[in-house]
């Protein structure tokens, strides 16, 4: 177990603890190194990371993580040993109690959330839906909450978006997932429209997989895990992007989707509707009939309206909103 450094142009030393390096984990992990000096320190419980991790926490002067879960319990309780600032990136995940992880986790997950909020030092959310829901606990002071988007850069700049009837949605397959992320409602939905093509990528994490092609395995297509360049094609090619969740803290794939001008047919549920504004069509959580009459509706359309929810992205989400608020935060928290 080994930390990574990046040396930056100056400023801070800050370390950097994650569990999985995800795309807004990376972007976050960018803009630090872009200013400040980094280390990088991914969980991976053994004596040794334990030890690099004390090591490091002495030597550091902010710790920044995504998650407020058990993989950095050990970095808060010994940054709050040494005297260290503490800040965690998260979102509805770190404060919604009850996801369908079974009851003994997430009464675990509550407990570890009472006593993390108590010791970091700022909370930064990526939506206001978060932000709300962060609030509903009293444990939790206001003043450590900070809402900051995902920002995103223009991956779709040189795309040449020449769209054709394909349908697209995006979720992690496996049983936990199904009903939250509506990914049963989307293999639903593609059964009752034989005539279109349906894509859903994503990892296929357990047996889940087996139920969806059950449900539909003729016209929808489930990819598993594909590359980034992969996926923004089948977003440049699809003219409808689905978020059928039954609610979202944020919806990375859907804007970046938004940027290739898909479409969102989406629920109005946790943040979906401030990533998409009027930029698309609301339907009913888990109505199949509705559902398949926006989809219809959306592909009887012109490219306007995908054009407009692109405009959206790039105008409300930039990738240096985020940036300059996310190194404001961190000088504030360090020289506070």
């Amino acid at each position: 177990m080994s930390a990574n450094f990046s040396q930056g142009v100056g400023g801070l030393k800050i370390l950097f603890v994650h569990n999985a390096k995800t795309r807004f984990v990376q972007m976050d992990l960018d803009i630090l190194q872009s200013t400040h000096n980094v280390v990088e320190l991914a969980f991976a419980p053994s004596p040794h990371y334990f030890a690099t991790l004390a090591r490091e926490i002495k030597a550091c002067d902010v710790i920044y993580g995504w998650w407020v879960s058990a993989h950095l319990l050990p970095a808060v309780l010994l940054a709050k040993r040494f005297g260290k600032k503490i800040i965690i990136a998260g979102g509805d995940y770190d404060v919604i109690y009850k996801i369908n992880h079974g009851w003994l986790r997430d009464k675990g997950r509550y407990w570890l959330g009472h006593l993390l909020f108590r010791l970091i030092d700022a909370f930064v959310v990526f939506s206001e839906y978060s932000l709300a829901k962060t609030l509903e606990h009293k444990h939790i002071r206001p003043s450590k909450v900070s809402v900051i988007p995902i920002g995103f850069r223009d991956i779709a700049k040189k795309s040449s978006r020449v769209k054709r009837p394909m349908i697209l949605t995006v979720g992690t397959v496996w049983r936990t997932e199904l009903y939250r992320k509506g990914l049963e409602m989307f293999a639903r939905v593609s059964r009752e429209m034989p005539d279109v093509e349906f894509i859903l990528a994503g990892r296929w994490m357990d047996d889940a997989i087996e139920f969806l092609r059950q449900i539909n395995d003729a016209n929808i297509k489930y990819t598993g895990f594909v590359p980034d360049t992969t996926l923004w094609q089948m977003m440049s090619e699809a003219k409808v992007y689905t978020q059928l969740s039954s609610h979202e803290g944020f919806g990375c794939a859907l804007a970046e989707a938004m940027l290739f001008e898909c479409v969102p047919v989406v629920t109005e549920r946790g943040a979906i509707p401030e990533v998409v504004g009027e930029e698309g069509i609301y339907v009913p959580f888990q109505d199949v009939p509705r559902t398949v009459q926006a989809i219809r509706a959306v592909l009887a359309q012109d490219g306007t309206v995908g054009s407009r929810a692109r405009q959206r992205i790039l105008a409300r989400f930039p990738f240096e909103k985020r940036r300059n608020e996310l190194l404001e935060l961190v000088d504030n928290i360090a020289t506070g």
